[in-house]
């Protein structure tokens, strides 16, 4: 069909059609006539199709308004009554994407799917989600999503639960997420930024159901919405159906939903504000020293991309000036600087971690020194230009990993759509990257940093100190006030929060009825594809040993991965074998500088990395394979240079940098305590794997919270440990990087293979020769059921075993168990009545079971809900519908889309392992004929598995010690 601009087609008025080069698209850009919403379509050959449907949302207060009604309109509709279709859909749609984001002034409802019916039912249960959901009829919603008082008998404690409460429990227990969102707060005063769109735990309890059900009625209208479909679809019936069903129905208002960001700064402001430790730990080096920067407003692709490339230039590569600077002044025990762009008014941070108040005059004179230097001619242009570069060849390289690519642009858009401006702008990036390669050539970055950093008035200084004990007393005054409340409370008041607590819990334990629950738009079998996806290796005699390859279409990209043997290392040596892949790429070498190292990679490749992982053979599951991968990317005209580098760096890589090899040992720390606390259920499933497998012991070894615990050791103890460090890490090269044992992998166009093989001999000619025998590694077990608490206030709990073979008898099925757990069982019981952000679990091939909760309010009970598995699927019975759904939920996680990286990544994992198609497609069909009998049938199996599994919990003092006959032992965490 031929579509006309100023033409109207099922209501919507097409304004301008433009060809769109560089996403290789056509946009058409609409308005709905009668309801007032905007909508683009992007058409493409993607058939990955994405429908997004985004509002604007300021926050009217710390409340989390935004947050929690993101949540709500997702819990059941007029069209969809059941409790939470989202989680119907999830669990029996062929979706690639199913989600829904707030942002500090937007929310965003993005679906993504291969399917045409399928996409067209989840644009079906989002439109009626947002438009019409079913909050103002049934409260429950809110109180679980939000908040509400828990009290299930009168002589029980008063306590507060919700999801999204829990939720930022979790969120704010960090430094770092402390100082971001006051940071942000504090710049923007007197602005919807101003206000935590998440909310703020303390003051969620704030807020009431009525302001609630109003931000919806004010903001939730097609007025104030903006539509986005990218792919193949059919755009006649879109349109159509979004006109028939949904905006036909509505008028158009001026919803007043402007963000306005009113700048007052005349000088910098400075606040000092505090976060928590745990009761008892020194505080002394623990403040964060901050300055945040404002990058103006409605900034032009150019003008964005031009701070991104800055930030990176001064903050984010090894050779990077300003946080060599400031490392090399021992301010603290981590430098980092970040450029906030998803907001009108963007920002720049520069921070110092671990530090001191005495050192604040320090930080401010260092910074203005060096912007001064660089603005005054000490700008480094090649080094610059290696930052475009790098921005330049992932922008084009479109490598969203399982991202949907539609979504990516889609979010790009809202950069200037949201806020009134071109909804195309963000995605005609080429003619930004040439006119930002120009003006290198010219002052105009020398004109930045006077403009952002050194002449900027819009500036904040902030300071985080640590206050121990914070938390605690929090916690303690929140467990005051709630007793006070209810003493305060009359017979009729606390009767009422009793009968509030128990209608929330009947409607949670209500199963929704199948007339509900056949409202669920839904596929049948015949639907799912019946071949598994396969991924393709051919291997290529070389020099004795050989080569794998993925061909695929690469856009001329390379893809490299070399696997190096690691069983010839000592087993004392295996922590220094960990912190090698993050020394690699970021030292000096004997022929080049760090910052000459880290200026040609950023020139010549996409991306070097190093990694060590256990793979595991499909056939031996007790049994191995330790490696260490070093992964490149680049264009294949640089396939020489790109090898060379890398051949370089694993060969030549200096040891003799000491304070350079300290600051990065610190800067490693630092991430893995951020992570410990924002990702805690990963190290407590890295320790029930260490309790109970010697490939799990390795795994934490080398890159868990054993190895954690390593990297602080030796960075308290630095000095004394240095020559011997450098001596290892010098004897590692020339052990693990040898030609014997390498097998080098490639993702490719099937031409460019053999420019890969013609420079290979080359790489292969710089690694030592002569194989090592295997060491014999002992590798001790770690204790079971350790508790571990941290400065965050909700925990993460993870229960798990292994089953020999002939127990557990891994098949496809297993897949389908695994999906109706975690969307059925633990969903249910963890997340909606336990109040817990998520609860998932798995069970490998190898014979692994593993639960795990994030951002969890409870420990034991969530212990006690995993061990009473087995009894839920004794009793498990599904109708034919149900399991149909399910089968389909399942295949749909099989078949997510994966970047030509990852798909190369995948292949050869599963050739190093002997998965093989044969396999996979026993799998997939494993799947397909999975019953209810079933998986009742799992039941026994489940019960041995959780007869003898062991836990591990990273979570709150609190909860920790007060459940502490749970633990053999009970630790602080951050060391």
């Amino acid at each position: 069909m031929s579509y006309k601009t100023g033409e109207t087609y099922h209501g919507f008025t097409l304004h301008r059609i433009e060809e769109l080069t560089d996403i290789h698209s056509t946009g058409y850009h609409f308005r709905h006539d009668q309801s007032g919403a905007e909508l683009v379509y992007l058409v493409n050959a993607d058939p990955n199709k994405v429908f997004s449907i985004t509002f604007r949302t300021p926050p009217w207060d710390n409340t989390g308004l935004p947050h929690i009604l993101e949540h709500s309109v997702l819990c059941g509709s007029r069209k969809f009554p059941v409790k939470e279709p989202f989680v119907e859909l999830i669990k029996g749609s062929l979706n690639t994407f199913l989600n829904a984001m707030t942002y500090p002034d937007k929310t965003l409802y993005p679906v993504a799917s291969m399917n045409p019916k399928d996409f067209m039912n989840l644009m079906d249960v989002y439109m009626d989600a947002v438009l019409y959901p079913q909050i103002d009829k049934v409260p429950e919603i809110f109180y679980q999503e939000g908040w509400h008082y828990h009290l299930e008998k009168p002589e029980d404690s008063l306590t507060i639960n919700g999801v999204v409460y829990n939720e930022m429990l979790g969120a704010f227990s960090t430094a770092e997420s402390v100082l971001y969102r006051r940071s942000k707060q504090l710049l923007f005063p007197d602005s919807p930024y101003a206000w935590e769109s998440g909310g703020a735990p303390d003051e969620i309890p704030q807020l009431t159901y009525e302001k609630f059900i109003q931000f919806h009625k004010t903001y939730y209208h097609p007025s104030n919405s903006r539509i986005f479909i990218y792919g193949d679809g059919d755009m006649d019936n879109h349109l159509a159906f979004l006109n028939r069903e949904y905006l036909n129905h509505f008028t158009a208002i001026d919803p007043d939903s402007d963000i306005r960001v009113p700048i007052t700064f005349t000088r910098t402001k400075a606040a000092v504000e505090t976060y928590s430790l745990p009761a008892g730990e020194n505080p002394d080096g623990k403040s964060y020293l901050s300055l945040h920067y404002g990058c103006g407003q409605n900034l032009s692709p150019k003008e964005s991309m031009e701070r991104s490339i800055l930030m990176h230039y001064l903050m984010n590569t090894p050779g990077s000036p300003l946080k060599n600077r400031l490392r090399d002044a021992s301010l603290g025990q981590d430098v980092f600087g970040s450029y906030e762009s998803d907001m009108l008014a963007p920002y720049m941070s520069l921070i110092v971690k671990h530090s001191s108040p005495d050192k604040e005059n320090e930080f401010e004179t260092i910074v203005r020194e060096t912007l001064e230097e660089l603005r005054d001619g000490g700008l480094d242009r090649r080094q610059l230009e290696a930052s475009l570069n790098i921005a330049e060849f992932k922008t084009r390289e479109g490598d969203f990993g399982s991202m949907p690519t539609g979504l990516i642009y889609n979010q790009a858009m809202m950069n200037s759509w949201l806020y009134d401006g071109d909804p195309f702008a963000y995605l005609k990036f080429d003619t930004a990257f040439k006119e930002i390669r120009e003006s290198l050539k010219t002052d105009r970055f020398h004109t930045l940093i006077d403009e952002i950093f050194l002449n900027n008035p819009h500036t904040l200084k902030l300071r985080l100190d640590p206050e121990p004990g914070l938390s605690e007393r929090k916690i303690q005054a929140l467990s005051k006030s709630l007793q006070k409340r209810k003493e305060s409370m009359s017979p009729d008041e606390l009767k009422s929060v009793v009968e509030n607590t128990q209608k929330l819990i009947k409607r949670q334990n209500t199963p929704d009825s199948p007339e509900d629950l056949a409202t669920i738009p839904s596929l049948s079998r015949e639907d799912i594809q019946k071949k598994a996806r396969t991924f393709p290796v051919e291997e290529i005699p070389w020099d004795g040993g050989k080569i794998l390859t993925h061909p695929a279409e690469t856009k001329g990209i390379q893809y490299a991965n070399f696997y190096f043997d690691l069983s010839a290392v000592p087993e004392e040596l295996l922590p220094v074998a960990g912190l090698l892949p993050d020394l690699l790429g970021q030292l000096s070498t004997e022929k080049r500088s760090y910052t000459d190292l880290s200026n040609d990679l950023l020139f010549y490749t996409g991306g070097f990395s190093v990694n060590t992982s256990a793979l595991l053979p499909v056939q031996n599951p007790d049994d191995f394979l330790p490696k260490l991968m070093v992964s490149l990317r680049y264009l294949s005209t640089f396939t020489d240079k790109a090898l060379d580098l890398a051949g370089e760096i694993l060969t030549q890589t200096r040891f003799d940098e000491k304070k350079r090899i300290h600051d990065l040992i610190r800067e490693i720390r630092s991430d893995a305590e951020i992570n410990l606390v924002n990702s805690g259920h990963s190290f407590a499933a890295g320790q029930v794997n260490a309790a109970l497998k010697p490939f799990g012991k390795f795994e934490e070894i080398t890159n868990g919270y054993d190895f954690y615990t390593w990297i602080a050791d030796l960075d308290t103890h630095f000095e004394e440990r240095y020559d011997g460090l450098k001596q290892n890490l010098e004897g590692l090269l020339k052990t693990i990087f040898r030609k014997e044992g390498m097998i080098p992998a490639l993702t490719s166009e099937t031409e460019d293979i053999k420019t890969f093989t013609k420079h290979l001999k080359s790489f292969e000619s710089r690694l030592n020769s002569g194989a090592l025998p295997a060491q014999t590694w002992k590798l001790p077990l770690n204790p079971p059921n350790r508790g571990f608490y941290t400065p965050g206030d909700v925990n993460y709990v993870v229960f798990g075993t292994y089953l020999p073979e002939d127990i557990m008898q891994f098949s496809g099925k297993y897949h389908v168990l695994r999906h109706i757990l975690s969307l059925d069982y633990l969903w249910n019981r963890v997340r909606v009545q336990g109040g817990a952000y998520g609860a998932f679990c798995t069970f490998s091939r190898n014979g692994r079971i593993l639960f795990s909760s994030y951002r969890d309010p409870k420990l034991g009970k969530t212990l006690e809900t995993y061990r009473m598995i087995p009894d839920y699927l004794s009793r498990f019975d599904a109708d034919e519908q149900f399991m149909t759904n399910i089968i389909i939920g399942t295949i749909a996680r099989q078949d997510t889309p994966m970047s030509v990286s990852q798909e190369g990544g995948m292949a050869f994992i599963r050739h190093l392992t002997g998965l093989t198609d044969e396999m996979i497609q026993e799998e997939r069909e494993d799947i397909v004929s999975c019953s209810a009998e079933d998986i009742r049938k799992f039941a026994d199996i489940l019960k041995i598995a959780v007869s003898q599994g062991i836990h591990c919990t990273f979570g709150s003092e609190k909860a920790v010690k007060e459940e502490k006959e749970l633990f053999s032992e009970i630790q602080y965490a951050l060391k």
